[in-house]
């Protein structure tokens, strides 16, 4: 059954791929043992954001699973495509086990070394978002600072975007890397020879 060029299924793993998605977002800004968030009734404040993601606890295996949603949202689209049969069914799946390889060398690597990675990440992320900040403050100028937008946007570039690019980069490269080399271990495509350049000639 297919309404609007979307297929059932599709649909289902679309939704099946956002409940995952926000139980890896609820669990990584509301587990127990989150730290830095405000009490009930008090602001919530841009530090406490960078608190929670750029500081070991002992919950880190949720920070890290939300560093790598991206990549994993990724790796379960081409499993999904997996499902139709084609020329790119050699390459998707050699996509899929380098990524998934990658994926969990990074993951598992995290969780062995939380500090480490967490350190790794912060003086990575903050130039970045310190660049950011500068350039963005020139660009409005104090017009952006009555309601914290700049400091909202320094934190999350700091705490969020710039760790997951850097968490996934090496998967995704694995990934790409595993797709083309499986694609020269896949059926060749049919090619014309002599025979059939000789029947179009007429002989």
């Amino acid at each position: 059954m297919k309404g609007s060029g979307l297929s059932v299924a599709a649909i289902g793993f679309a939704i099946l791929v956002i409940a995952m998605d926000f139980a890896v977002i609820r669990a990584a800004f509301l587990s127990p043992g989150s730290g830095g968030w405000a009490e009930p009734g008090r602001p919530l404040l841009p530090g406490m954001l960078a608190a929670r993601f750029l500081r070991p606890r002992p919950d880190e295996w949720a920070v890290f699973a939300f560093f790598l949603l991206p990549m994993i949202n990724a790796l379960l689209i081409g499993v999904y495509r997996l499902r139709r049969r084609g020329d790119h069914t050699v390459r998707t799946l050699g996509y899929v086990i380098g990524g998934c390889v990658a994926t969990f060398a990074v993951f598992a690597s995290c969780l062995i070394w939380p500090g480490t990675a967490i350190g790794i990440l912060t003086r990575m992320s903050r130039p970045i978002a310190l660049a950011s900040f500068h350039g963005l403050a020139r660009l409005f100028g104090n017009a952006a600072w009555p309601n914290h937008a700049l400091e909202w946007t320094y934190a999350v570039i700091l705490a969020v975007l710039i760790p997951m690019a850097f968490v996934c980069i090496l998967p995704l490269l694995v990934a790409v890397i595993g797709g083309r080399v499986a694609r020269h271990f896949g059926p060749s495509r049919p090619t014309l020879g002599a025979g059939t350049w000789g029947n179009h000639a007429g002989y």
